[in-house]
């Protein structure tokens, strides 16, 4: 392996190979590295047996992934041995299977399974800490949108640092173009509930939102954007509410709470959200459905 520094570091993350079909989501990987940097910080062990991981990754997978069925954290525990960063080794062998798939949880517990980064890696991590801040960044602009970031990181005990660090990564920054463009199409109002608070000139707590996430190769056009208040566009991100194709708002069935749900949310529930003068600025049904697939959740 080469020379160890940031900027291998970082190819090294950015390389990772994710699961792909098509538009769908598969942050298993990206959230087990975020979980295994945080480890990192708070000093703990180079390898994480299965068994210790398991359940946190998985409740990670349940809020930050999209709603599935079932959830698999031992597929990134495996799956990563065959990127350029991971360390596996297990007590005894796994019984042969169809296509390299991957063992049981029974399977990699029964095995004393572990894994971690590799020996170099750590290594570089230890002896240069800022790199770890810079390859979280670099995950979490890959794989999910700013609005979740921290969200993210304080479920995996990460810590960030600072602002400038987060800049390093700024290979998704949108067109600068997107939200003013946005801002007019919807008036100036939060497509939901109509807030529209200036002081001055300024628009205070109105942003431009993506439907389809840039990550997942969403475009800067109005089709893809709504103006949203920062509440909504939190809500949109992490998936608690959704627009259908025929621009009715939703409401997860997971949402919980009394005040919050009941006076300020649950009202807007199958409400008709306020749409552009212009019906080629209408929302993009095909985004909308990619949302509704992989981004909202419900049982």
């Amino acid at each position: 392996m080469e020379t160890m520094n940031t900027e291998h570091i970082l190819n090294l993350f950015s390389g990772i190979t994710v699961w792909k079909r098509g538009d769908q989501r598969a942050p298993h990987k990206p959230l087990l590295l975020l979980m295994m940097l945080a480890r990192l910080q708070q000093g703990k062990e180079r390898l994480a047996a299965f068994e210790e991981i398991q359940v946190p990754l998985t409740k990670l997978l349940i809020e930050f992934g999209p709603a599935r069925k079932s959830n698999h954290p031992e597929m990134p525990f495996w799956y990563l041995q065959y990127d350029e960063l991971w360390h596996f080794k297990a007590d005894s062998p796994f019984r042969k299977r169809p296509h390299n798939r991957q063992p049981s949880p029974r399977e990699l517990k029964d095995a004393n399974a572990h894994a971690g980064f590799l020996p170099e890696i750590h290594e570089r991590f230890h002896q240069h800490p800022s790199d770890i801040s810079a390859a979280a960044n670099e995950l979490l602009y890959a794989h999910f949108p700013a609005t979740l970031h921290e969200d993210i990181a304080e479920s995996v005990g990460l810590n960030l640092f600072t602002e400038r660090e987060k800049q390093q990564v700024n290979r998704f920054m949108r067109d600068p173009a997107f939200r003013p463009a946005v801002m007019d199409a919807y008036g100036g109002r939060c497509a939901v509930c109509s807030w529209d608070l200036r002081l001055g000139e300024n628009v205070i707590g109105l942003e431009a939102a993506h439907i389809k996430w840039v990550q997942y190769n969403g475009p800067d056009i109005i089709p893809n954007g709504l103006a949203l208040c920062s509440l909504h566009h939190k809500l949109l991100d992490k998936g608690a509410i959704t627009i259908t194709p025929e621009y009715r708002l939703l409401v997860s069935d997971r949402a919980r709470g009394k005040h919050s749900l009941e006076e300020q949310l649950l009202p807007y529930h199958n409400m008709e959200i306020a749409l552009p003068a212009e019906k080629s600025q209408y929302p993009e049904p095909a985004f909308l459905v990619w949302h509704g697939k992989e981004v909202f959740h419900q049982k």
